[in-house]
């Protein structure tokens, strides 16, 4: 057996206006780009929260990082309008919320295999914006993964974003 010889706890936080610079692609799809600990979590709750406040967001929160939920209740400001599937695997929640939830948005966030992809997809072709990030450095290791850079090529998001550092976006590419 092998004994720990560490822990290490990530405490979720709001931060108001994070998503500020991304206020004007709300409302459409959009994906962040950036390695572990730069803020995609941090920024798409804040953007949740920004598009939440004026229309339907349904947020797949599947390992309760965006809503931080507690008793059924997000301890993280999400907007007025949102909902949150807590704990749900993120292609059967966003396949749920196009059901019956009729949103605007779905915001998750990590997306990763072929699934994610595919359900973003889905949404996306029923008119629903997806907001969601994924880990690495740049567009073209994203594109380099088969199934996430399918979505890349087909123009899914409206807008890829880069982070460099934390809360740092160092490139906005958006498509008309």
């Amino acid at each position: 057996m092998v004994e720990p010889s560490a822990l290490c706890f990530r405490v979720a936080r709001e931060v108001r206006g994070a998503a500020k610079p991304l206020e004007r692609y709300l409302g459409g799809s959009i994906l962040i780009i950036s390695p572990p600990g730069c803020g995609k979590t941090t920024i798409l709750r804040d953007a949740a929260r920004m598009l939440g406040d004026r229309e339907p967001v349904c947020i797949v929160d599947e390992r309760s990082e965006l809503a931080a939920m507690r008793g059924g209740v997000p301890q993280m400001d999400v907007g007025a309008y949102a909902c949150v599937l807590d704990g749900v695997k993120k292609p059967q929640g966003m396949m749920m919320a196009l059901r019956a939830m009729s949103p605007r948005a779905i915001v998750t966030d990590e997306i990763g295999g072929d699934e994610d992809a595919e359900a973003i997809f889905r949404a996306v072709n029923s008119g629903v914006a997806v907001m969601t990030s994924v880990h690495a450095a740049d567009a073209g290791e994203v594109r380099r993964r088969t199934a996430l850079g399918g979505l890349l090529d087909r123009r899914v998001f409206g807008c890829v974003v880069t982070l460099g550092g934390v809360g740092v976006i160092t490139e906005v590419n958006c498509y008309a």
